[in-house]
């Protein structure tokens, strides 16, 4: 019985971690109309059972679809349920620095008239805390790739900018 169950939760993880390297893998091909439907498409058949991130990541596909949809009320519609989606993922799993840095990165892009930029600094902040307490791999590509955006972003304060520098592979 033991044995089943070990199995079991194995292969959920196993298909849950599948799905989280090909979402991040949409997410930063969303650069594009066609990229951010690709990303919607996927990330919209994200169950609320899948966990924080990843409801994070259907938050995100969610409020960057929100920038093609057609019409402003769909606009608007899609661009609240996203936010919606993504301050619940946050208050869930407040230190999470993946789900910190979706919200960084939908709030960076925005336009300012949304009213939805205010967590930029403390989303960075955590961001690089956890960078420095190694509490995961930042070598990988994900987090090479989400250095390098937030770098680029120009919302970092030079102090931020120059932290996250020390993490940035050449």
């Amino acid at each position: 019985m033991r044995l089943l169950l070990f199995l079991i939760l194995n292969f959920a993880f196993l298909v849950v971690n599948a799905q989280l390297e090909q979402t991040r893998t949409l997410f930063f091909s969303a650069s594009n109309d066609e990229g951010i439907k690709k990303f919607y498409s996927s990330a919209s058949s994200i169950e609320e059972s899948s966990g924080l991130t990843l409801n994070a990541y259907k938050a995100t596909a969610t409020a960057m679809y929100a920038g093609i949809a057609l019409g402003v009320s769909k606009k608007i519609a899609y661009f609240n349920e996203g936010k919606v989606l993504l301050e619940k993922s946050v208050n869930g799993d407040w230190y999470n620095a993946e789900i910190r840095f979706l919200r960084f990165s939908v709030q960076s892009e925005i336009p300012l008239i949304l009213g939805y930029s205010g967590n930029l600094k403390e989303d960075a902040d955590i961001i690089i805390q956890t960078l420095e307490k190694n509490s995961f791999d930042w070598k990988i590509s994900f987090w090479q790739k989400a250095i390098n955006f937030m770098i680029d972003s120009g919302e970092l304060s030079s102090d931020q900018s120059q932290k996250l520098k020390k993490f940035k592979l050449a």
